[in-house]
């Protein structure tokens, strides 16, 4: 079944509504992918930014640095990261994940799509399990039995500032994102771009 969008963006829910939509929108155009993307909720509307580059540590640090300075400027109330991922569950009727190997060496890791979202009171993920034909070709996503982590850990968590900012953190915060040559790909209160 495909995932439609919110017919509102303003909770962290419809947040998520929106990210599994754009997974499945990218999943199922030609490149079968979907990109690592930031998807945020400010005053000034829905927002969005998809890095140049993703493939180094330094690069993954500098999108992490990126979506702070973004929740600051543009005073997001909450954001979203997606990026295709690896992961392994253990194998158990819970089907809990399996942090004691890493997903890059293990046998049984699993392709997924991973939403990580937060607002200032929630903070919540998705695993869209991705499913492919003999062909590699995108099919659909699997049913997620995963429980939710409570603890999120990492480059890409806590990435909403405690407190909402002041108006001169925001513009400084925007002064920087300029300097860095990074602008918004999509502004605006309409979530339903494509």
């Amino acid at each position: 079944m495909r995932k439609q969008p919110p017919k509102q963006l303003k909770t962290l829910e419809n947040l998520l509504q929106q990210a599994e939509h754009y997974s499945e929108y990218m999943m199922t155009g030609s490149s079968g992918s979907v990109p690592p993307t930031l998807m945020a909720l400010t005053p000034e509307g829905f927002i969005m930014h998809i890095p140049q580059r993703f493939n180094s540590p330094d690069a993954k640090d500098l999108f992490a640095k990126t979506i702070r300075l973004m929740a600051v400027g543009y005073k997001a109330s909450a954001v979203a990261m997606i990026s295709e991922s690896w992961i392994v569950t253990k194998k158990s009727r819970n089907r809990e994940l399996d942090l004691s190997v890493p997903p890059s060496e293990s046998p049984d890791r699993e392709e997924v799509v991973s939403i990580m979202a937060e607002s200032r009171e929630v903070r919540a993920q998705r695993f869209l399990f991705i499913q492919r034909d003999s062909f590699g070709k995108f099919t659909g996503f699997g049913t997620s039995l995963l429980p939710q982590i409570q603890e999120v850990e990492g480059r890409f968590a806590g990435l909403l500032p405690p407190k909402e900012p002041t108006d001169e953190m925001a513009m400084a915060a925007k002064n920087l994102l300029q300097a860095m040559g990074i602008a918004i790909e999509n502004a605006g209160p309409d979530p339903r771009w494509n």
